[in-house]
C-alpha cells in the first residue's frame, strides 16, 4: 500500500480485509493505526493453523490494532431442507469459532444464508432450522465474550432479521447493515431498515451503488443517501463499527475521500469516543 494511500485513512473506519490478502497489508495496517475486518473463508479454515490465527491476533493487539471477524458464507445454509447441508454449515461456524476464540475480537460477523428466491416457500420452517443450528453457536460465542452480528445480504426487507432477533433476545445478537445489499438486493427503503433494526445495529458495511448491482462502489457514486443515514445515527446517537469494503486501492482513496465529505465531524468525534470503549485485550 502506497504512502499516499496509506494518508487517506480515516482514523477508526474499519477496512474489509481478505485473510488470503493480509500479509500484504499488515505492515501498513500497523503504519497507519488502521482497524481491520478480516474475513475469513472455508478455504483460510483449510489451509491455517489456529498458531497462525493466534499470532496474527498477538500481533495486532500488541500495536492496539481493533478488528472484527468475518465468518465464511459461500455456500452455507444453517435453514437448508437437507440435515447433511446443515452440519456443513455447523461445522464450518464451529471452527470459525475456534478461530474466533484465539483472536477475540470486537465481534463477529455472520450471514444468514437466507435466499428468498429459493427459501420463501419455506420460510419458517427455514428459521427454526436455522436457529437450532444458530444457537449453539451463539451460546459459545457469549461463553467466550464474543457477540454475534448478522448481516443483511438477499433479504428483501428487515421483517427476517427481525423475527430471527426476536427468536433470540436473550442472547444479545446484533445486525450488521450493508448498505450495498440493502440498496440493489431490497426494494424496501433504507428509512425502513434503519427503523425497524435500530436496536441492533452493531456495524454497517460501507459502499455504494446504484441498485442495480452490487459494485462495492464508493460513498456518493451510487443511489444511497448517506446523509439521511448518518442523520438518523447522530439523532438516535448509534454509533455502529463503520467499515469500508473497497475492491481496489483507487476505491479505497476515493472512499476515504467521499467519507471525509459525507461523515458529519460531530458524528465522527462521538463514534471514535464509542469506539474507544471497545476492547484491546492484551
Amino acid at each position: 500500500m502506497k504512502k499516499t494511500i496509506r494518508s487517506k485513512y480515516i482514523g477508526g473506519i474499519f477496512v474489509n480485509m481478505p485473510y488470503k490478502m493480509l500479509h500484504l497489508y499488515v505492515d501498513d495496517i500497523l503504519l497507519a493505526k488502521m482497524c481491520v475486518e478480516i474475513g475469513i473463508s472455508a478455504s483460510d479454515l483449510e489451509k491455517t493453523d489456529l498458531e497462525s490465527f493466534t499470532e496474527l491476533a498477538d500481533k495486532l493487539k500488541r500495536n492496539g490494532i481493533l478488528y472484527t471477524l468475518h465468518g465464511p458464507f459461500w455456500d452455507l445454509c444453517p435453514g437448508s431442507e437437507d440435515p447433511l447441508i446443515r452440519k456443513v454449515a455447523y461445522l464450518r461456524l464451529q471452527q470459525f469459532l475456534d478461530v474466533a476464540q484465539v483472536m477475540d475480537p470486537i465481534h463477529i460477523v455472520l450471514h444468514t444464508g437466507y435466499d428468498p428466491r429459493h427459501h420463501r416457500y419455506q420460510r419458517d420452517l427455514w428459521i427454526d432450522r436455522a436457529i437450532s443450528i444458530w444457537l449453539p453457536i451463539i451460546v459459545r460465542a457469549r461463553k467466550i465474550g464474543l457477540r454475534v452480528v448478522f448481516e443483511n445480504v438477499w433479504e428483501e426487507d428487515p421483517a427476517l432479521h427481525k423475527e430471527i432477533f426476536n427468536k433470540l433476545k436473550n442472547f444479545n445478537v446484533g445486525f450488521c447493515l450493508d448498505l450495498g445489499h440493502q440498496n440493489c438486493f431490497s426494494s424496501t427503503k433504507l428509512e425502513v431498515w434503519l427503523k425497524e433494526l435500530r436496536d441492533y445495529i452493531a456495524e454497517l458495511h460501507i459502499h455504494d451503488n446504484k441498485g442495480e448491482e452490487d459494485s462495492h462502489s464508493p460513498p456518493g457514486s451510487g443511489t444511497i443517501n448517506f446523509q439521511y443515514l448518518f442523520a438518523f445515527l447522530s439523532e438516535q446517537k448509534i454509533y455502529p463499527v463503520l467499515n469500508i469494503e473497497p475492491h481496489n486501492e483507487e476505491d479505497f482513496i476515493r472512499t476515504f475521500e467521499s467519507l471525509n465529505l459525507i461523515i458529519p465531524k460531530d458524528f465522527l468525534q462521538d463514534y471514535r469516543k464509542a469506539l474507544a470503549k471497545m476492547r484491546v485485550r492484551p
